[in-house]
């Protein structure tokens, strides 16, 4: 799969890309036009410039058999395999992909374009936290519900490490299953506490999966569920705590 914003390579499976960090589309492989790093919705105007660049070449290409005086059959011959061949040859790649570049605008640009906000915006709104940390532990990507549940902007998060938003017994654990998962090892969903940035707790349930690229580890990307009943609890405790604090004070 590759990314549409700066033309990466990902995973099929993987949700946000390891370059840019942007929301990756399934299904939005954009073949050669990816590999050169340009959009599948580039303007049109990249597309017929790539093409003007191609048609240039050719006429270069064939070119040195109107503006050669000798008729030597040798000597063309050598031209044309030295010279004209190879700027044939690349002429014609420059305008297919040009034609490529400026036809996915057209045709099929916007609908990606489309898909592409529709499925970004599901990811951001979903239900559940959905994030990514680096090979080194660090958040690379929060959705809304994520930074709702932890209370943290996203500039706050991004960049922070992991471990610090675990509660303090849940975080050797915690540490465990990603080096688990660094090494390939199967690690099931399990269930912790986060503490959240004014301090509060809430009993998570964690499914992670890993990013890799051509076989390197490149991090996590999972789904954080609130356990609705634990949640309820920790509530009450706390709610229990605060009236115990105001009786001893009376």
């Amino acid at each position: 799969m590759y990314c549409t914003e700066c033309g990466m390579e990902n995973e099929d499976t993987a949700v946000v890309c390891k370059k840019c960090n942007a929301i990756l589309v399934p299904g939005s492989s954009q073949g050669l036009v990816g590999r050169l790093g340009l959009s599948a919705y580039s303007d049109p105007s990249v597309g017929l410039l790539i093409i003007s660049i191609g048609i240039v070449l050719g006429i270069v290409a064939i070119l040195p058999f109107f503006l050669l005086e000798t008729k030597d059959l040798i000597t063309m011959e050598r031209m044309r395999l030295i010279v004209t061949l190879p700027l044939a040859f690349i002429a014609l790649m420059l305008i297919v992909i040009g034609g490529v570049v400026y036809w996915g605008h057209h045709k099929g640009g916007k609908m990606l374009q489309k898909v592409e906000e529709d499925y970004r915006a599901l990811v951001e709104n979903a239900g559940d936290g959905i994030f990514t940390i680096d090979q080194d532990g660090r958040f690379t990507y929060m959705n809304k519900k994520g930074m709702e549940l932890l209370g943290y902007a996203r500039e706050e998060l991004v960049g922070r490490n992991f471990v610090t938003v675990i509660a303090p017994e849940y975080r050797e654990a915690t540490v465990e299953n990603f080096r688990k998962r660094r090494t390939g090892e199967a690690v099931d969903r399990y269930e912790i506490e986060v503490v959240t940035k004014d301090g509060n707790r809430i009993p998570i349930e964690l499914n992670t999966r890993t990013l890799e690229y051509k076989g390197e580890f490149m991090g996590l990307e999972g789904i954080a569920r609130v356990i609705e009943d634990k949640r309820k609890v920790l509530l009450d405790k706390k709610r229990l705590l605060e009236e115990l604090r105001k009786d001893v004070k009376k």
